[in-house]
């Protein structure tokens, strides 16, 4: 009951005086009432309350803040009021959010739509990155391969020696190539170009050095064998065209050992 009062008074204020009091109260019982805060209570208090505020922009954020604070992210009034804020004031930020909680529950075009908006009301090119590894990530967990790469070429576009881009496009290749059902050849053809994304991320000085040259080893332990080459009269270092939806070149190699 008096959380209700506080709400009305902090969203309708008469003045700043009286809005700072009430906000000031309302922060206390919060941050006092937390160990006694329920989902059982907030979230029946919040549904009930949202028919009255829902275009008062100061009250979606704080009951945002207070489904939070109580464990509540998870109800579905929380997704209403997020919606809902996003409509009265589009930010790239509440985009991203709408997106990564739709991605995580596999509502997954939901979340495309909001990352894309995310990208475009974003107002540096550090959160454009973040979103179009974010929009790479979904489509990577759809299987869809080719549009995850689209994204990271739009990376790329903004940064072109961004070591990480380059490290999952290897490991895109190398994923495709072990899910796809090919045999030991092909599989072993698109390994090499897997370990060129490997390399150009060393070469552009990525944190994770010792991990990406593990893989190397790995990949080129499994490259095609020599006489495997022979039999598909290829040469180490032909230039070969890689087909399905990779459609790169990539330069011919063997494993050291047959």
């Amino acid at each position: 009951m008096i959380m209700t009062i506080i709400e009305g008074k902090t969203s309708n204020h008469p003045d700043e005086a009286t809005y700072k009091k009430y906000k000031s109260l309302r922060s206390n019982l919060l941050l006092y009432g937390k160990p006694y805060l329920n989902c059982d209570e907030v979230v029946p208090w919040k549904e009930s309350n949202f028919i009255i505020y829902q275009d008062s922009i100061p009250w979606l954020k704080r009951s945002l803040n207070t489904l939070k604070i109580s464990g509540c992210e998870e109800a579905l009034i929380s997704d209403k009021i997020a919606e809902q804020l996003h409509k009265l004031s589009p930010s790239s930020i509440s985009a991203y959010s709408l997106g990564i909680k739709a991605a995580r529950g596999t509502k997954y075009e939901i979340g495309i739509k909001y990352l894309e908006e995310a990208v475009s009301l974003a107002k540096s090119d550090s959160a454009r990155t973040k979103y179009y590894f974010k929009l790479a990530e979904v489509r990577r967990a759809q299987k869809n391969f080719e549009e995850a790469r689209s994204y990271l070429r739009k990376i790329l576009q903004l940064d072109p020696k961004n070591a990480r881009v380059h490290e999952v496009l290897g490991g895109y290749y190398n994923d495709f190539a072990n899910l796809s059902g090919l045999g030991e050849f092909e599989r072993g053809t698109i390994y090499w170009r897997s370990v060129d994304m490997y390399k150009k991320a060393l070469s552009y000085k990525s944190d994770n050095a010792a991990d990406i040259q593990e893989k190397i080893k790995s990949l080129e332990a499994n490259f095609p064998k020599l006489s495997d080459l022979f039999f598909e009269k290829m040469n180490k270092g032909d230039i070969f065209q890689l087909e399905y939806w990779i459609k790169e070149k990539t330069k011919v190699r063997a494993r050291e050992k047959n």
